[in-house]
């Protein structure tokens, strides 16, 4: 007696209600709608031109001139000689593209000839290309004129070349005349300039009076004078100048006028053709309408000036300010006179703003320039002369070629420096002079008897306004460190050393390499930032002053101390290249100070882990059976962190129950949150697989499917028939594999084999993979054919009768074969039910309905039991319809599904 075989075929059953109309079937589809939208969003595409950002600085105040200023709107007609015949002579050129930046109409221009059109038409230019103006060429601007040297950021700077000099006449590229440009502004931004002319990059004529904006400029010249504005301001702002001169005949100064304002990080450079620091000095200030000469460095501004000439030279200027604004950076350096030839009818003022940093160095003696004055470096003269000294700032005044630093007339009124007790820090520093190699250099001079007032050193200013400084009789003042109040007391100044040996106190005499010094230290702490420390990081950096010592106490990766001391250097900043990386997690210790002088200030930096934890995966076999039980210490292996503690580890995503290579992901956490993730390749397998993993990281997984067959299913080559016929996959740990290597390599299978259990092997490179063969008897053959939907409907022509079209059930096997009704399940059938009686109450349509063959009629309804419906024997068929009762009314169309389940059963051997 063999056992029973069960098919279980599942179709669909519809009913319709349809009132008044002739019996029409519904048929109900068993398909999955889909519903594709699209959704198309436009983008514009806006293209948006990144401008140029003009910094326009504020007009600057200047002295009221002398004269009413109608005496400069005349209009005086100046010497004007025609133009050279150019052996390149311009024709008329069309007027190039116009453009609008920021607000303003530029001409786009990238060739002299269109440059000069351009200013021939008393136009904006914004260059295209780099221009050269040749000799000969004039072009004359007008007021508000603006010149650009590149349409927006994203360009490079183009460059203009002024190269208009001439030996019979003088031509200036850009040039303004007051007769047609009068009073106004001019606006050079974004560009660079090679100057070869004499007459500066725009030239004022005398009597114009307006000021020049430089703004992102990088200029060049060799002997190209800067500037010539005699009554104009010039205004530069972050950009860079460079003025050298191999020739004689353009010796000339870096600017004439008497204004120069300085901003942004800006940086000059300047010589000459002479070695005589007067001949083209940096600023020539002649007689001009403007009656006081005046360099300003704006608040917050970056700006270093070198020239190997004096720095102020002229006669037109009543008095002259230096004037460094707050939280300045200035730093200067002089070869000849910081100012020239001064009288005591000069007044000279030299003012630094709060927080501002400011370095003087006469360099005359490193750079052998003639024709300085050796007898002082920073002169004081007149009765209102000063030298002020703010709070918060830092200064260092360094000569090394003078008889003193400073020289003052002995006015006993006048007390020209004062040095507030919250200045940063003050040097004075004066080494041999040449012109007295016996005597040491001095840091002050007093002009006259011998006393007077020199300077005020205090934390309470308003305390010592007047302080008479007391010398012994006949000696000169080489060094002050003795202040008195009305002559009695003993005021609060701090020296921190000194070289003096005619003290009136009793401060003692220090000698250092010849060099007089007097150092004020403000009673503040001295600034320190240290920059984060990472296990990254390759180098260690901060600022401080830029005088101090940084000691520096931390431990290296491998728990090696290190100590380290690191001079910052002269902008601030100190830098310390690390030789490995620093112990995570560890601190590392910071002190600052100043020459071992004052306070220390001390910060502590932890290392910061920003390192993620590591580890190396493992290929895994995992049963499809256990897959809810990963173990995951298995994934991994060689987990490391920098910080020694071991990291948490998790799987991301869990695994399918499905055969074949898959993937999880596993994070790793460290105790500072640095997290990384790391693939683990899976084989998952079952019964019908095989897992070879050649390494920790490599690997195979074979898997084929064990195949039922009949014996006249085989035909042909067995080979090819099992290559073919059964379905197999292979995977390596990457990926995937095609099946063409993987074939049958033996097998006991015959042609028409007898009913049995056979095998094959199907091999892939050295592994071999058993697949089952099942060869059936036919007679166990179930093979049947059913409806795949069976619609049912009504209507009350019919007296409520259910009725069906007929459907068949075809036996294709040979074995006969017993048809049962499993069981009825609902699928849709709101407002509607299947009833045995009818029940009034129930507010749900309702009906009777049964399926029913030539041998049987079953019932239906979701609660039956299992019911045999017929037999059918070997290769036969049996009709089936469906019939009953409909017990509701017809307001609206029904539409119930339901899912009935048949099944088949071989029918036993007598």
């Amino acid at each position: 007696m063999k056992n029973k075989q069960y098919i279980f075929l599942v179709f669909l059953l519809t009913f319709q209600s349809l009132g008044q109309i002739s019996p029409v079937f519904a048929e109900t589809i068993a398909s999955e709608e889909e519903n594709l939208s699209e959704l198309e969003n436009d983008q514009q595409k806006n293209e948006l031109q990144d401008n140029l950002h003009i910094i326009e600085l504020p007009k600057v105040n200047t002295d009221s001139p002398n004269q009413p200023a109608s005496d400069y709107s005349e209009t005086e007609a100046l010497d004007k000689l025609e133009p050279p015949k150019n052996e390149n002579q311009l024709e008329p050129v069309a007027l190039a593209e116009e453009i609008v930046i920021e607000g303003y109409t530029y001409v786009k221009v990238s060739t002299r000839q269109a440059f000069l059109e351009a200013a021939k038409l008393k136009k904006n230019i914004v260059l295209t290309a780099d221009v050269e103006l040749l000799s000969g060429d004039q072009a004359e601007i007008i007021a508000g004129f603006r010149l650009l040297g590149r349409v927006n950021k994203a360009d490079k700077k183009n460059k203009l070349t002024l190269n208009t000099f001439a030996e019979t006449e003088q031509h200036r590229g850009l040039y303004a005349l007051d007769a047609t440009f009068g009073y106004g502004d001019v606006f050079v931004s974004d560009i660079v300039i090679d100057n070869k002319d004499n007459g500066g990059i725009i030239s004022f004529e005398e009597k114009i009076i307006g000021t020049q904006y430089f703004d992102a400029v990088e200029y060049t010249s060799n002997g190209g004078q800067a500037f010539v504005a005699k009554n104009g301001i010039i205004v530069i702002n972050d950009s860079s100048f460079t003025q050298t001169s191999t020739l004689e005949r353009y010796n000339k100064a870096f600017a004439e006028t008497s204004h120069l304002f300085l901003s942004g990080k800006t940086t000059i450079n300047h010589d000459g053709f002479s070695n005589d620091v007067r001949v083209g000095p940096f600023l020539s200030i002649q007689q001009s309408s403007i009656s006081s000469g005046r360099v300003e460095i704006l608040e917050n501004a970056v700006v270093s000036i070198e020239t190997k000439k004096s720095f102020v030279s002229g006669t037109g200027y009543e008095n002259f300010t230096l004037d460094v604004g707050e939280n300045a950076t200035f730093t200067l350096k002089v070869s000849g006179d910081l100012i020239e030839s001064p009288t005591s009818k000069r007044p000279l003022h030299y003012i630094f703003g709060e927080g501002s940093s400011v370095t003087l160095m006469d360099e005359s003696k490193k750079n052998k320039k003639t024709g300085m004055d050796l007898t002082r470096f920073i002169p004081l003269r007149g009765t209102t002369g000063e030298f002020v000294i703010s709070a918060g700032m830092d200064l260092v005044v360094d000569s090394n070629n003078r008889y003193s630093i400073f020289e003052q007339e002995s006015l006993e009124d006048a007390i020209p420096i004062v040095i507030p007790a919250t200045t940063k820090r003050v040097i004075l520093q004066n080494g041999r002079s040449d012109s007295n190699p016996a005597t040491t250099g001095k840091i002050f001079n007093l002009i006259g008897n011998g006393q007077g007032n020199l300077f005020v050193n205090s934390s309470r200013i308003d305390l010592y306004r007047k302080g008479n400084l007391s010398v012994a009789t006949g000696a000169f003042i080489n060094v002050t460190a003795a202040i008195n109040h009305d002559g009695r007391e003993k005021g609060n100044t701090q020296i921190i050393s000194s070289t003096n040996s005619n003290f009136a106190d009793t401060y003692a005499a220090i000698y250092d390499d010849e060099t007089a010094k007097v150092r004020f230290a403000a009673e503040v702490i001295v600034p320190l930032t240290v920059e984060e420390l990472k296990d990254t990081a390759t180098k260690i950096t901060g600022t401080s002053h830029p005088d101090a010592t940084v000691n520096m106490k931390g431990f290296f990766i491998d728990g090696t101390p290190f100590e380290q001391a690191i001079k910052v250097a002269k902008n601030g900043t100190f830098t310390y290249e690390l030789p490995q990386a620093l112990q995570v997690g560890s601190t590392v210790k910071f002190s600052a100070s100043v020459g071992g002088e004052g306070a220390v200030t001390q910060i502590d930096k932890q290392v910061i882990d920003t390192l993620p934890p590591t580890a190396k995966p493992i290929l895994q076999g995992i049963s499809i059976n256990e897959i809810a039980e990963l173990d995951v210490s298995k994934l991994l292996k060689d987990i490391h962190d920098n910080s020694e503690i071991p990291p948490t580890v998790e799987v991301i995503n869990p695994l399918e129950a499905k055969v074949g290579r898959q993937e999880v992901m596993v994070k790793l956490t460290d105790s500072s949150n640095n997290t990384s993730e790391i693939m683990v390749p899976i084989f998952v397998y079952d019964d019908h697989s095989q897992v070879v993993l050649t390494s920790e990281t490599t690997g195979f997984l074979l898997w084929g499917l064990d195949i039922d067959v009949y014996p006249e299913d085989v035909t042909g080559d067995i080979s090819d028939y099992l290559n073919q016929r059964i379905e197999r996959k292979i995977w390596s740990e990457k990926e995937e594999l095609s099946n063409d290597d993987f074939k049958v390599q033996s097998t006991d299978l015959e042609e028409i084999p007898l009913p049995g259990k056979y095998q094959a092997s199907f091999a892939y490179k050295e592994q071999i993979l058993i697949i089952k063969i099942n060869v059936l008897d036919k007679k166990e053959k179930i093979n049947v054919m059913i409806p795949k939907k069976v619609l049912f409907g009504t209507n009350d022509l019919l007296a409520n009768q259910i009725i069906s079209p007929q459907y068949e059930v075809k036996n294709n096997s040979s074995a006969p074969i017993t048809l049962r009704v499993l069981g009825l399940t609902e699928e849709a059938v709101s407002d509607f039910e299947l009833v045995d009686l009818f029940d009034k109450d129930k507010q749900k349509q309702q009906a009777s309905m049964s399926i029913k063959t030539e041998d049987a009629e079953v019932h239906l309804n979701t609660a039956m039991d299992e019911q045999v419906l017929g037999q059918l024997s070997g290769e036969s068929s049996k009709t089936f319809t469906l019939q009953g009762s409909y017990f509701g009314t017809y307001e609206k169309l029904l539409q119930p599904q339901y899912k009935i389940k048949l099944g088949f059963q071989v029918n036993d051997e007598n």
